[in-house]
């Protein structure tokens, strides 16, 4: 089951008003192009580069039989995938997980949400980047290294609106939300709450200054809203810095949380 929602528009009808129709050339770009991270082998060599490159694919063919991993999905940010996600590969490659980050700016018709400082203005990329978790999450399950039962989504921002949002349509170990409020006005209803699944943990992580703060109707946090998890971990990072995952305490929180809700 989902959790509280106020009174957001369905996804039909959201399609239906911006015309979004994604194409699998669309979604495919965001497969082909995700960076894809498998921690060391025995002698030490990682996988690391775009999925849908030769040299990647010969070595994830080499991982031996039976062997699975951890997995994070990882949604990144409006700005799209940084040096930053370089950080969490490290804490990652410590402590055994891999990771699949989806490039949602590899289509060309990838449209921006954020224009003179401002986002959440383009509703349609919200779809996109929900049809291309979708796709990411089930994907993945086919993938002969990754550990079914120990997959985890992570959203940033813009990406961490998206497992907010629609987390519940994807069945998964557990979710981080991080640097999003859950908070909108009125006139934007379907971005407001918090939608994972309440029987599943979830992470919410933000610092005290976002790109939201200050905006009339979208300020505020996620650990705030009606209908408070039981299985909700809320930490806020005493920083200015928005991107939480930049800081060493913001890695360190999300490593212990899927350390905490690892299946063994």
């Amino acid at each position: 089951a989902a959790g509280w929602i106020a009174d957001p528009l369905s996804v039909r009808n959201l399609e239906q008003a911006y015309r979004f129709e994604p194409t699998p050339g669309d979604l495919d770009a965001s497969w082909q192009r995700a960076l894809v991270f498998v921690p060391g082998d025995e002698i030490g060599q990682f996988t690391y580069g775009f999925l849908g490159s030769q040299p990647v694919q010969d070595r994830l063919a080499a991982i031996p039989k039976g062997r699975r991993y951890p997995l994070v999905i990882y949604l990144h940010d409006a700005d799209g995938l940084t040096v930053i996600e370089n950080s969490l590969m490290e804490q990652f490659e410590v402590e055994n997980i891999a990771a699949l980050f989806p490039d949602s700016q590899a289509s060309p018709r990838r449209a921006s949400d954020c224009a003179g400082g401002r986002c959440a203005m383009s509703p349609e990329v919200y779809l996109a980047r929900r049809a291309e978790m979708i796709q990411a999450v089930n994907r993945a399950r086919r993938l002969a290294w990754v550990d079914r039962d120990n997959i985890f989504l992570v959203g940033l921002g813009e990406g961490g609106a998206v497992v907010a949002l629609w987390g519940a349509d994807v069945s998964i170990n557990a979710y981080a939300v991080a640097s999003w409020t859950c908070t909108a006005p009125p006139d934007a209803p379907w971005f407001e709450g918090l939608r994972t699944p309440v029987e599943r943990p979830v992470l919410l992580l933000n610092s005290h200054s976002t790109r939201w703060s200050g905006r009339t109707g979208w300020d505020g946090l996620c650990a705030e809203r009606p209908g408070q998890y039981e299985k909700a971990t809320s930490v806020v990072i005493d920083t200015s810095i928005e991107n939480v995952f930049a800081l060493p305490a913001g890695r360190r929180e999300l490593i212990a949380f899927l350390q905490e809700h690892k299946v063994r």
